[in-house]
């Protein structure tokens, strides 16, 4: 597929007692160049942490997991060139 794919998505925060709290739980999603595509949800849900996931801005932590695709290759965490061309 082209665009843009995230597969398994895990991604957790501190909790108040220092232990982690899940936000994001395994989130399959596809995104087709072109597409407009929303994100709603209630306050608190993941909507910014998939967004700072999908574009690279957040370092995956011990317990998070799964991969981002971009038309069909997985992205990897290079330097800030590698970044850039990426977010272009």
């Amino acid at each position: 597929m082209s665009g843009l794919e995230a597969r398994g998505l895990k991604r957790s925060h501190p909790g108040p007692g220092g232990e982690r709290r899940a936000v994001l739980r395994g989130v399959d999603l596809s995104l087709e160049p072109g597409k407009n595509v929303a994100l709603i949800g209630r306050s608190g849900c993941g909507k910014t942490t998939l967004l700072r996931a999908l574009l690279l801005l957040d370092s995956p932590g011990p317990a998070d997991a799964g991969e981002i695709l971009l038309d069909g290759r997985p992205v990897r965490r290079g330097g800030a060139r590698a970044l850039r061309a990426f977010r272009r």
